[in-house]
């Protein structure tokens, strides 16, 4: 995907309260998804096959 793209994805998803961000990187995507879940917080992933592909589920446990 390149810049034009997906500035028109992230404009449509602002005009509907939709927050987005980019990663260049699936570990950046990794670590800021890690990183805004707080401390002895509970959390439901629902078997999320995106989430196990990245290997958050088990960074989780």
């Amino acid at each position: 995907m390149d810049a034009e793209e997906f500035s028109v994805i992230q404009e449509n998803c602002r005009m509907r309260n939709i927050e987005t961000s980019y990663f260049e990187t699936l570990e950046e995507a990794k670590l800021y998804i890690l990183n805004i879940i707080p401390v002895d917080s509970t959390i439901g992933i629902g078997h999320s096959a995106t989430l196990q592909k990245m290997g958050i589920t088990q960074s989780l446990i």
